[in-house]
C-alpha cells in the first residue's frame, strides 16, 4: 500500500535547520531520503505529516516548497494532464481508420479530352450525371467502402452497354480518391442523322421503306456505317432487319500446369514521405511466388502524408496434371459464349449459338459463333 499513499519530496531553506529535524523527531514523522545541501534540506514526507507540519508556526519560519509528488495523487494528476492527449490520439486513430477505408471522392478524368460527338459528348452535364448514377448503382460513390469496390473490368462492361459513346473505361485508385478515365467512342457522323445506317456488319434480311430512297436489297452484304436508306428531301421513315454473326476463339491445352499456394507468405512494407522512399531490406526466399500490393495513406488530411505500400508474397508450388478437353468442355463453352456475347449489341435478338472444335495433339481450338438479328428503324 506504500506505493499508493501520497508522499511529497520537499525542500526546506533557512537558518537553524536542526530545529526542523528536532520537530520531526518529536512528532515522530515518517521522514526519509534526508539530504542537506548548504542551507537547504531535502526530505520525503507523507502528505498527512506535511499538512500537520504546515499548520505549525515553525513552518512559516522557513522557505518550504514541494519538489515532487509520489503515489495516487501524482498518478491522478498525471492522468488528468494526459487524458486529453490520450483521447485525441484515440479519436485521430479511429478517424484515420474510418477515413482510409472509404472513398473520399470519385473523379471523372477530363484532362486531354477531345469531344467527338458535340451535343452527345459523354462528358456533357446530362451524360455525366447518368454516368455517376450508373457508377452509384454499382457501388462506386463518395463514401463507398474500398473493400467492396467492383473490378474495373466489370464497370467497363456495364458502362459500354449503357452508353454508345463509351469505348473503354479505366479506373485507378490513389489512396481514398477514385479516378474514372473514360475513352469516348465516336458516334455516327451527324450528317447521317436523316439516314438509316447499318450499325453492324451483316446480311440484309428485309427492308421496308415508307419515305426515303432505298440503297440496299434483301440478301445484300453491308458493312457497319453503310447507308441503307437515304433522304430524298423528306424525312426518312424505314425499317431494316440485318443478320449478323459474332465470333470468338479459345485454345485449350490438356497438359495443365497450375501454381498453387503452399500456405507460406512473407510481408514487406515500404514507406514514402515527401518523395523520400524508405524501402524494406527484407527479401523473399521463395523461388515461385505470387505477390499482391496494397497502398494506403497512414494519415489523411494531416501534416504527415505518409504512404505505406504493403506487399504480400505467397509461396507457390508447380503442379502438373492432364485434364481432358471432354471433362471441361461445357465449362469452356459457357465461358467462351459469355466472351462472345460482349460483342453482341444489347438491341440484337440472338437466334442461334454454335460451336466448332479442332484438335491437334493436346491442344483444342474451340470456336463460338452467335447469329443475331438487328432491327434498324428510322422514324
Amino acid at each position: 500500500m506504500q506505493g499508493l499513499k501520497t508522499r511529497y519530496k520537499i525542500s526546506i531553506s533557512g537558518l537553524n535547520l536542526h530545529y526542523v529535524l528536532a520537530f520531526f523527531e518529536e512528532q515522530k514523522f515518517n521522514i526519509y531520503d534526508i539530504k542537506r545541501e548548504d542551507k537547504t534540506l531535502f526530505c520525503t514526507i507523507s502528505k498527512r505529516d506535511f499538512l500537520t507540519f504546515k499548520k505549525t508556526e515553525l513552518f512559516n519560519n522557513y522557505n518550504i516548497s514541494i519538489v515532487q509528488k509520489y503515489g495516487s495523487s501524482n498518478f491522478l494528476s498525471s492522468l488528468v494532464k494526459h487524458i486529453g492527449i490520450l483521447i485525441g490520439v484515440c479519436v485521430c486513430l479511429i478517424s484515420c481508420i474510418s477515413i482510409t477505408n472509404k472513398i473520399h471522392s470519385v473523379i471523372i478524368v477530363t484532362d486531354n479530352h477531345i469531344c467527338q460527338n458535340k451535343d452527345d459528348c459523354i462528358l456533357n452535364q446530362q451524360n455525366i450525371s447518368a454516368v455517376n448514377e450508373v457508377l452509384k448503382q454499382n457501388n462506386i460513390f463518395e463514401g463507398a467502402s474500398i473493400s467492396s469496390l467492383p473490378r474495373s473490368k466489370e464497370i467497363e462492361q456495364v458502362l459500354m452497354q449503357k452508353f454508345k459513346q463509351i469505348s473503354g473505361v479505366s479506373i485507378t485508385r490513389k489512396g481514398v480518391y477514385l479516378y474514372v478515365d473514360i475513352i469516348e467512342n465516336k458516334l455516327l457522323n451527324p450528317s447521317h442523322q436523316n439516314k438509316l445506317i447499318a450499325e453492324e456488319n451483316g446480311i440484309v434480311l428485309s427492308i421496308d421503306v415508307t419515305s426515303g430512297t432505298q440503297k440496299v436489297s434483301p440478301g445484300d452484304i453491308v458493312m457497319k456505317g453503310d447507308i441503307l436508306v437515304e433522304d430524298n428531301g423528306n424525312s426518312v421513315v424505314a425499317t431494316a432487319k440485318i443478320r449478323s454473326f459474332y465470333h470468338e476463339t479459345l485454345i485449350y491445352n490438356e497438359n495443365q500446369i497450375k501454381y498453387i499456394k503452399t500456405g507460406k507468405k512473407h510481408t514487406q512494407n515500404n514507406i514514402s514521405l515527401f518523395g523520400l522512399k524508405l524501402k524494406s531490406s527484407s527479401r523473399t526466399a521463395y523461388k515461385l511466388y505470387e505477390c499482391k500490393s496494397h497502398k494506403r495513406y497512414g494519415f489523411v488530411n494531416l501534416f504527415l502524408p505518409i504512404k505505406i505500400e504493403e506487399t504480400v508474397f505467397y509461396e507457390l508450388k508447380k503442379q502438373e496434371q492432364i485434364i481432358p478437353f471432354k471433362d471441361v468442355e461445357q465449362e469452356l463453352k459457357d465461358a467462351l459464349k459469355s466472351t462472345t456475347l460482349r460483342l453482341v449489341p444489347s438491341s440484337a435478338t440472338i437466334i442461334n449459338t454454335t460451336y466448332t472444335t479442332h484438335q491437334e495433339g493436346s491442344r483444342t481450338r474451340l470456336d463460338c459463333y452467335i447469329e443475331a438479328h438487328i432491327t434498324h428503324t428510322k422514324t
